[in-house]
């Protein structure tokens, strides 16, 4: 590769890969599927795609295992052929189960990647069309949302949870191939060594039970540590938005003991599943200890070993071994975890809209508005207003404009009413051409009013209706990764005479000059290259610039200097949307002087509304004494304990390079990871000990069960010699002389000869080979459990220099940061470290190991084997370097 893979080099999106089209697809099948009584995400997906991955499996899968079955007896037949005593196999009998062999091991290959290529794509598309879902779902509900709790969940769901259908599918055929390759191996394990067979596979099946105890707990473990993580999640995410606070006041260390309570509690779930994971790796060792049960048994009943009995029961186990042992207790632990994962997708698609974000009645039909009436009180009849029922009802295209809110009363909070705070009974009437000003103290309901005419909140009692279409500037600005321009534009269609009104009447034109770009200047996610009055303007510009027939303003002169507030309040307010409806919410009373309807809030209610002298002519504007030094209220009453940001009202960036100005994109890695990162990895266990101790438990367990094999080898040799020489009658010839030789057995003849011998060599070799299973068994169980405790050492320990690195770091680095990119790293990231990386390890070291003994024992039977062996890796290294490069590099792409 000449150089790494870049994002233009990444091809277009395939149209049916696309997630537009895969979450209309989605959502039409979810829209269908909530109609059911028990609604279920799992079931949309069966739906979607259940059809044509089980036809597909089914082919697949029964193929791929029926010439597994076939294998092993070619493989015995070719032993056979090499057998000095055989006389029934012949040369051309001998080509066939070559042939046999050659295509039982090709067929699989060729078919069983593009088999997992089209499984994974299929996942995609459910992990695509999941994440459009949740999407959809987060645009439907309210900001009640957000006080709700959820904010951790969703990003965990989005990051974390869909993930697992890239991996459960290719996992999910091997529940039912396994116990059907199970059925067959035992067939013919009977034919070859009788009873002995069946008890071997008995043994091993016994475990299955626990296998699905386990595959049942690691659901259980995977559930809660989800539920904990969402919690650790939604506590970072409000600590790097409320950073700049946090540093002010010097709380790091609190924040930390705080981080670092949350992060316990969800490492005590993910050693649950560690151990279980250890558990399953260990399960490797119930073929060995099975096929050793069937060897003993088959031994017990008077029977000796042959070269092509050891080689079909070897094989036999070992496929009964990767089905039964490995796949299988791996697809029930995936198919779960798969399980849980939609079952808190389909929580979360459950959670009601009807109260978070009700669906406005659009009408055709005018809705008539009460404004003339005395300081605009709107009379109540008792009867009718029982009548009403709470509802939202707008009518974009009314020739009179107006907002009508009758008897509203609108709740934050959950069911507790005492918990609940809002606006009770607010009846209000807005006509066109008219700017009313709502104030009153914090806390009394001025931003509730606005949520509940825009819809975000839902009504508990009265209606609200609505002649216009809407435009909402909110009291927290947002901005979104891109230019100055196109964050103001928004969706909205470019009007350049417009835009350059909207520009001037927003005070920003003078904020562009100090940019070498302009508008083309690029903001971050949150807008922290700008002061807070800078997004506060930026966020009132695009409401203005939208063209709409009613604009509700909140609190948007709270964040600028007094000349700018009263420039907005009157170029912009004033004169630019003279001919609208103006519904705006303030704290700013020197602005109130002019204003014919006034109203009044205080906790939650309206205590008068009107012109300006009116209400200074009651006795109620002592209410108004305390407003001007209040700079925001809360959007709900749970806002007040939330972390908020504090923006600088230093301009930052005034005095950088634009490229400085510029959100700054992720440093991507190039070429192979260097071992540097792997051994940082291991340091953060900070036990030398530990580490050593674990590498050692690797190797010594593969040299027990490399060991193993060769002994087993061995005694298979000793009792070809026997057979041999009790078939031959003790009549030994030069021939005779030279196999045994071959075999190294040369120099035990005479014990061979001696019947004397015989009984006490075979328990000799039984025994040992009992040792060595003890050996091995031990070596195994302790290697797994010790190395997956050594990983959540550095798992735990890396997360807490990740938390020390970010509270370490300087402002600068939040401003050229995302707080997505952020907290990504302690989602997706220390997700992928928790539960993958030990998996990754593991697998890898034990190939390398495995490969190693492959190699030592060719080398050991034949050295001159080592030419093809060497030749093949070779091979297979250049493939891997050329999947490697481009995987690597597609893995970072992505990751930045």
């Amino acid at each position: 590769m000449k150089r790494p893979i870049e994002e233009d080099d990444v091809y277009e999106t395939l149209p049916e890969h696309r997630c537009e089209k895969l979450s209309e697809k989605f959502a039409r099948l979810w829209e269908e599927e909530s109609k059911a009584e028990s609604p279920s995400h799992l079931k949309i997906l069966a739906r979607a795609y259940g059809k044509q991955v089980m036809i597909f499996g089914l082919l697949c899968s029964l193929t791929e295992s029926g010439l597994r079955i076939v294998q092993p007896l070619c493989m015995g037949g070719l032993v056979t052929y090499f057998s000095p005593e055989q006389d029934g196999v012949t040369r051309q009998d001998a080509y066939l189960y070559a042939a046999g062999i050659i295509l039982s091991s090709l067929i699989p290959v060729l078919m069983f990647h593009p088999y997992i290529l089209y499984l994974d794509q299929v996942g995609m598309k459910m992990r695509l069309g999941s994440v459009g879902l949740i999407y959809k779902k987060i645009l439907k509900m309210s900001k009640c949302a957000a006080f709700s709790g959820l904010n951790g969940q969703v990003i965990n769901l989005m990051s974390n949870d869909v993930g697992e259908f890239d991996t459960a599918l290719s996992s999910i055929h091997d529940l039912y191939k396994g116990p059907i390759e199970a059925m067959l191996i035992g067939y013919f394990l009977y034919r070859e060594i009788g009873i002995a067979g069946l008890i071997g596979m008995a043994f091993l099946l016994a475990f299955i039970p626990m296998q699905m105890w386990l595959a049942k707990l690691a659901a259980k473990f995977r559930f809660l540590t989800a539920k904990r993580t969402d919690k650790r999640v939604r506590f970072m995410n409000e600590i790097i938005h409320g950073i700049q606070v946090i540093k002010m006041y010097t709380w790091e260390k609190s924040f930390s003991a705080l981080v670092d309570k949350v992060r316990r509690k969800e490492i005590d779930a993910i050693r649950g599943t560690s151990y279980i994971d250890a558990a399953n790796y260990s399960f490797i060792l119930i073929s060995q200890i099975s096929r050793f049960i069937a060897l003993m048994t088959y031994i017990s009943f008077g029977n000796v070993f042959t070269a092509r009995k050891v080689f079909i029961v070897y094989s036999y186990f070992m496929y009964l071994n990767e089905s039964m042992v490995h796949f299988w207790p791996r697809a029930l632990t995936v198919v779960a975890e798969m399980y849980v994962s939609s079952k808190r997708i389909t929580e979360f698609l459950l959670l009601s809209e009807e109260k978070k974000r009700p669906r406005p009645e659009r009408s055709t039909k005018e809705v008539p508005l009460m404004t003339n009436l005395p300081n605009g009180k709107i009379p109540s009849d008792e009867k009718a207003s029982e009548e009403i029922q709470p509802r939202r009802i707008v009518c974009e295209t009314a020739s009179e404009k107006g907002v009508y809110l009758k008897n509203v009363t609108a709740l934050w909070g959950g069911e507790d009413p005492n918990s609940r705070q809002g606006i009770n009974s607010v009846d209000l009437s807005i006509a066109q051409r008219e700017l009313c000003c709502i104030v009153g103290p914090v806390g009394a309901g001025k931003s509730t009013i606005l949520h509940a005419i825009i819809g975000e909140l839902s009504l508990d009692e009265g209606s609200i209706e609505i002649n216009g279409s809407l435009s909402y500037a909110a009291q927290e600005p947002w901005l979104f990764e891109s230019t100055i321009k196109q964050n103001i534009i928004f969706v909205e269609e470019y009007d350049e005479k417009r835009y350059h009104e909207v520009l001037k009447v927003c005070a920003l034109e003078r904020d562009l000059e100090l940019w070498p770009f302009g508008d083309a200047t690029l903001v971050g996610e949150r807008g922290v290259s700008l002061s807070g009055g800078q997004k506060a303007r930026v966020s009132l510009a695009r409401a203005i610039y939208r063209k709409a027939d009613i604009y509700l303003l909140d609190d948007p002169l709270s964040a600028v200097d007094t000349h700018v507030g009263k420039h907005i309040f009157e170029r912009c307010i004033r004169r630019f949307l003279e001919d609208k409806i103006v519904i705006l919410v303030t704290h700013q009373l020197q602005y109130l002087k002019d204003i014919r309807h006034i109203v009044l809030l205080n906790a939650g209610r309206v205590e008068i509304q009107g012109s300006y002298d009116e209400i200074r002519q009651s006795n109620l504007d002592s209410f108004l004494a305390h407003t001007p030094d209040e700079a925001q209220e809360p959007k709900s009453p749970t806002t007040e304990r939330k972390l908020n940001t504090f923006n600088s009202q230093i301009d930052y960036y005034e005095s950088k390079d634009n490229e400085e100005l510029e959100e700054e994109k992720e440093e991507q890695a190039v070429g192979s990871v260097k071992w540097t990162v792997y051994l940082a990895f291991f340091k953060f266990v900070r036990n030398k000990c530990m580490i050593i101790t674990t590498l050692s438990l690797f190797v010594l367990a593969q040299l027990a069960m490399t060991g193993t094999d060769y002994f087993v080898a061995q005694w298979v040799n000793w009792e070809e010699s026997l057979n041999l020489l009790n078939t031959t009658g003790f009549n030994l010839t030069d021939t005779l002389f030279s196999y045994l030789e071959s075999l190294g057995n040369a120099t035990d003849l005479l014990a061979i000869i001696s019947p004397d011998h015989e009984s006490a060599i075979r328990r000799q070799y039984q025994i040992t080979y009992g040792v060595l299973m003890a050996i091995l068994t031990y070596l195994v169980i302790q290697r797994n459990f010790v190395f997956f405790r050594m990983c959540l050492m550095a798992s735990i320990r890396l997360h807490d220099r990740l938390f020390r690195g970010i509270t370490r770091s300087r402002m600068s680095f939040y401003h050229t940061n995302s707080s997505g990119r952020i907290l990504n790293r302690f989602s997706k990231d220390i997700g992928n470290v928790d539960k993958d990386l030990p998996i990754s390890l593991i697998d890898t070291i034990i190939c390398f190991l495995e490969i190693a003994g492959i190699v030592a024992i060719v080398v050991v039977v034949d050295y001159w084997l080592l030419i093809p062996t060497i030749a093949v890796g070779l091979l297979l290294y250049l493939i891997r370097v050329i999947y490697i490069t481009t995987g690597r590099s597609v893995k970072r792409l992505e990751a930045t």
